[in-house]
């Protein structure tokens, strides 16, 4: 029994000399070396590849692959083994890449390597860089592009300062298919732009330039603008037909009993015309919710704009053109009724949509909305501002 007591109090004694620290830091689960995958097989895809396999007999926890995209850039990807496939991606072009593949233990010990040949296909961001075009627009231009992946991607675009100095003039991301991005705040003057795509990786392509002649814009005189009331269209004003569509075309945006605001349990969807009184070509307009109910109540969420030089009489909209489809978007995406500081300075500024340059002048326009940001089935909007080039 002493003799026990005596080793006991050595091991005690080795502990406190700190190699029991040692134990402590291993691992709680050993485990061996687990064999490679093996049965493997690639799809190469845009980009990327998805490289399949079969598992060991052994335990494993997931399997890695190592490999490089461009000069001096390692990158690692990972797959558990409830997915017997791995996808490496973010390769800057098309061509044959080496991937090394492990099978990794629960002791994160890694197998003997595997090496894969792969053969990624053009990658998005540069299918999308060969379709790019650029438009002259009003106040600036418009890229146009088809990302057929749907990729997550950046369409940067930079021009001359007053110096002759490249500079950023903006950036826009999306992963929409068809691309459409306007650039505007430009004088109707002769000026160069170049525009490059990114992935989000950071592989960059080339930069497309290209001599642009922003078009001239202005704010469209509202003064002018009338009523039109049409059979179909819904125009009654609510509060005894004082809260008439006149009311949107001053500048009073802090009095919501200053506004356009349509009778309750008039239905959803619904539209309303008026005569602007010149023929334009429009570029831009801003639209103000009502006072106190930003993003609330009957202010218009979905909605469409369409435009005539001869409306029918009759009401019906085979003498329409359809002009735009919009959806109004709140900037903090906070739940109805609350609202940042972000949204204030979004509507007081009014939320701004855009025409498409290859739309006819017009004369009348026709609001359709389609969905009230309540839900509601009536409407309401402060203020209604107009910009493009007035034809002679």
């Amino acid at each position: 029994m002493k003799q026990h007591i005596k080793v006991f109090l050595v091991a005690m004694i080795v502990c406190a000399g700190s190699s029991c620290d040692e134990y402590a830091h291993k691992p709680q689960i050993e485990g061996g070396t687990p064999d490679p995958v093996s049965n493997v097989r690639v799809e190469n895809l845009a980009g990327a590849a998805e490289i399949y396999y079969t598992l060991p007999d052994e335990e494993v926890s997931y399997v890695m692959a190592e490999y490089g995209t461009k000069a001096g850039e390692h990158k690692v990807a990972k797959s558990s083994i409830y997915k017997k496939s791995l996808r490496v991606e973010g390769f800057p072009s098309a061509g044959e890449y080496t991937v090394t593949l492990y099978a990794v233990g629960r002791s994160e010990r890694r197998s003997e390597p595997i090496s894969v040949k792969v053969n990624p296909e053009t990658p998005p961001y540069l299918a999308t860089f060969e379709s790019l075009q650029v438009l002259d627009d009003f106040g600036g231009i418009t890229v146009l592009a088809s990302n057929d992946y749907q990729a997550d991607l950046a369409v940067g675009v930079v021009t001359p300062d007053s110096t002759g100095r490249w500079v950023s003039a903006g950036t826009y991301y999306t992963k929409m298919e068809n691309v459409r991005y306007s650039l505007r705040g430009y004088e109707p003057e002769k000026r160069k732009f170049g525009v490059f795509i990114q992935d989000r990786w950071g592989n960059t392509s080339d930069t497309l330039y290209s001599d642009n002649l922003p078009l001239f814009e202005e704010e469209i005189d509202r003064t002018d603008f009338r009523e039109v009331r049409l059979p179909t269209d819904t125009y009654q004003g609510h509060s005894n037909g004082r809260l008439t569509i006149s009311l949107m075309f001053n500048d009073i945006i802090n009095n919501n009993l200053n506004c356009f605001h349509t009778i309750p349990l008039s239905g959803i969807p619904q539209h309303f015309t008026f005569d602007m009184g010149i023929t334009a070509k429009l570029s831009r307009f801003r639209l103000w919710h009502r006072w106190g109910l930003y993003f609330n109540a009957g202010n218009p969420k979905r909605f469409e704009v369409w435009g005539s030089n001869d409306p029918n009489p009759d009401g019906s909209w085979e003498s329409w053109t359809k002009l735009g489809e919009y959806v109004s978007q709140k900037p903090s995406g906070l739940p109805i009724g609350e609202l940042s500081a972000e949204d204030n300075e979004y509507m007081l500024a009014g939320e701004e949509f855009l025409f498409d340059v290859d739309n006819p002048p017009v004369r009348y326009l026709r609001f359709r909305i389609l969905e009230t940001w309540l839900g509601v089935d009536y409407i309401s909007i402060q203020k209604l501002a107009f910009w493009g080039s007035i034809q002679e």
